[in-house]
């Protein structure tokens, strides 16, 4: 009996024993089952949070993959492309959204230092010229290729400057100062005789030591000219006569009438020096030499006189218009005009441009126009202040028909010839231009 029970009690712990690792096997397999899809939906999050940390942790990166998916977007109306960089490198920023949309660019290697910013813009070349704006570049673009321009001092503070030249214009200043700096970084204010400039503290100090070196008072030469006109035939009989006052180089001229000419040297070694003063040897009121003008005028160094006596004629000019004959007026220069644009040297002698014009319209009845008939010197001369220059040779034709009678009687139809004497005469006037500078 008591055997029969051991043996039920271990029948018992066996079947136990194998419901146990019955259970166990199951749970294992269950376990084995269900661990792949865990795992699988683990390394999916995984994933996912590292892409996150990728494109968070690289602005660089940011830039490269919004720029994709901007630029496989299809943009609809107006909507703008959004750049998001923190602590980026300025010069891989601009680089990145240059290869993300397949843009050339150049000079990209001056570019330096990081930034943080949002830009919008409408292409990626408005988004570059936006920092450019923000980050002191300039941005331009030639064969479809951006041109980066920076220097050393790219993100250094720019201020404002306002510069007012005493003596120069604040185009000229602007023009000087641009070797310099940019040009796009002034404008000038005309009416105010002023010029802006968005400089750096480097810049500032390289500019003002140009304008204290160039902003100076200009000198100033005043010029003299008599025009004379008489008959080329008295011209020559009678020509000039001269004056001289026999001076040393010690002399000094009181008049302002003479011209200087010298010649050889003192046994001091100075310089003989005689002034001249040209005189017409005959008189004005016998009619063969006239005293046109006399004129005198100022100019500042390196700057044109313009002397103008006669008149301005109108000239009609005809031209076609999509089929259309159009005709227009101009009214040009006629009579005598001087241009004298002087050079002060740096011995005070004066290296002068002139040209000297005499011009004469003649009415063409079968056009019902002018034409004009022109003479011109142009001429480069240096003088010594207070010398005179002769221009002459602008010749001018003049016919004439004159008619000499016995009053009343030459006025008798047909009988009147015999009391009436009639000449034509073809007369070649000569101008001349006597012309003398002097620095002031």
């Amino acid at each position: 009996m008591a055997k029969n029970r051991l043996s039920f009690i271990g029948l018992k712990c066996i079947d136990k024993i194998i419901v146990t690792v019955i259970l166990q096997i199951s749970l294992w397999m269950v376990v084995m089952l269900v661990t792949p899809f865990m795992v699988f939906a683990n390394s999916t999050d995984r994933i996912g949070t590292n892409r996150n940390d990728r494109i968070t942790a690289s602005s660089s990166e940011t830039i490269v993959n919004s720029s994709e998916v901007d630029k496989n977007e299809k943009k609809v109306g107006n909507e703008l492309i959004t750049i998001s960089v923190r602590n980026a490198s300025l010069k891989e920023t601009v680089l990145g959204i240059c290869r993300s949309y397949g843009i050339s660019v150049i000079g990209v290697e001056s570019l330096k230092g990081s930034i943080t910013a949002t830009v919008k813009g409408e292409s990626p070349e408005a988004i570059i010229s936006e920092l450019g704006k923000l980050y002191h570049f300039s941005v331009s673009k030639e064969h479809n290729t951006l041109l980066i321009d920076s220097d050393d001092e790219t993100l250094e503070k720019r201020e404002l400057y306002v510069i007012s030249p005493e003596h120069l214009p604040a185009e000229s200043l602007k023009n000087v100062v641009g070797t310099v700096v940019k040009n796009d970084k002034m404008a000038v204010l005309s009416e105010q005789n002023e010029v802006i400039m968005h400089l750096t503290s480097g810049e500032k100090r390289r500019v003002e030591t140009l304008v204290r070196a160039i902003d100076k008072e200009p000198k100033q030469v005043q010029l003299e000219a008599t025009i004379i006109a008489m008959e080329q035939s008295y011209a020559k009989e009678q020509g000039f006569r001269w004056s001289w006052l026999s001076l040393t180089g010690h002399g000094e001229d009181k008049t302002h009438s003479y011209g200087a000419v010298t010649f050889g040297k003192t046994p001091t070694g100075e310089a003989y020096k005689f002034f001249v003063k040209p005189e017409l040897s005959l008189m004005e009121s016998s009619g063969k030499a006239v005293l046109i003008a006399k004129p005198s005028i100022m100019a500042l160094n390196g700057e044109t006189a313009h002397i103008l006596i006669g008149e301005r004629i109108p000239v009609i000019e005809e031209s076609e218009v999509n089929g259309e004959r159009k005709r227009s007026t101009r009214y040009e220069e006629v009579g005598i005009k001087l241009n004298y644009t002087p050079i002060i040297t740096a011995d005070g002698g004066v290296d002068a441009k002139i040209h000297a014009e005499v011009s004469t319209p003649i009415m063409v009845s079968e056009m019902k126009a002018y034409k004009i008939s022109t003479r011109q010197a142009h001429t480069r001369v240096r003088l010594q202040p207070g010398e005179v220059l002769v221009i002459g040779g602008l010749m001018d034709n003049r016919d004439q028909h004159q008619i000499q009678k016995i009053p009343i009687l030459g006025d008798i139809p047909l009988l009147g010839k015999l009391f009436r004497h009639s000449r034509k005469t073809k007369d070649s006037i000569e101008m001349l231009m006597l012309v003398r500078a002097t620095v002031v």
